[in-house]
């Protein structure tokens, strides 16, 4: 059947105009799109922002002030808090702080940053070397180093024992020793760490030990010290500046003063 002429130009107009419809609606619902995000971006970006330090919460037993995180996080006030990273800044407070753990959480409603810090507990005191002289810290039983900061209070250490020479590399080394003081009698009062790697300890009861480099050996040399300990009569290092090589621990030395020698 033939269409007539005036039908076929009414269906081509009305074509035209749903294809208008549908353009002119594309174009609306695209630029609401953009619009709402923009002020969604513009929302996140300044609208939840720190003011100070009166919105960062200090949670824990770490005992550091908001003025102190906010100083070791680097922040500038105003700060949005889309800008700060969460697993970046653990990372700052962690190495800068003396702490043992950190969580940050940014929260949105009422815009503000949480930080749960746990103290490190000291157990030594402790020394290493830096440029132009000698640094005094804590360490404590993962061997870590702990700086003094006047802004927290930390408990005393849990021992007299002192960490000379700490250094991060030996971290490994100073936890096992800590670790072990039971097998030690306890009495272990000094860890010398030489910058040529020898170690060196002093135990009230056997007096100065050399363990010599090889730290594969260490667990060796502290069974060996606790036999020692048992088995070796006083008398033979009493009152006597006697160093004991342990750096062949199946082959104990112990060497004696030449005056007390001869």
């Amino acid at each position: 059947m033939k269409v007539s002429s005036p039908q076929l130009e009414r269906r081509r107009a009305l074509r035209r105009q749903k294809r208008q419809e549908l353009f002119g609606n594309s174009w609306r619902t695209l630029a609401l799109l953009l619009l709402s995000g923009s002020l969604g971006w513009m929302l996140l970006r300044f609208g939840w922002t720190l003011e100070g330090t009166s919105q960062v919460m200090v949670l824990g037993n770490s005992g550091l002030a908001p003025e102190r995180v906010a100083a070791a996080g680097e922040f500038s006030f105003p700060k949005p808090l889309l800008e700060i990273n969460p697993a970046q800044l653990e990372r700052q407070l962690n190495r800068d702080l003396p702490v043992q753990s950190v969580r940050v959480r940014r929260l949105i409603f009422p815009a503000r940053l949480e930080v749960e810090m746990q103290t490190r507990n000291p157990v030594a005191r402790a020394t290493r070397r830096i440029p132009g002289g000698i640094d005094l810290g804590l360490v404590d039983s993962e061997g870590h180093w702990i700086e003094p900061d006047p802004s927290v209070s930390l408990p005393p250490p849990t021992t007299q024992i002192v960490v000379d020479g700490w250094s991060r590399s030996r971290r490994d080394v100073i936890a096992t020793l800590l670790g072990e003081q039971s097998l030690l009698d306890n009495n272990l009062e000094r860890i010398v760490l030489r910058s040529d790697g020898a170690i060196q300890l002093r135990c009230g009861q056997l007096g100065e030990i050399d363990l010599g480099r090889n730290i594969a050996l260490l667990n060796r040399q502290i069974d060996a010290i606790q036999q020692l300990s048992l088995n070796l009569p006083k008398a033979v290092i009493s009152g006597q500046k006697a160093l004991i090589d342990l750096s062949n621990p199946d082959r104990p030395e112990i060497q004696l003063p030449a005056k007390a020698t001869s």
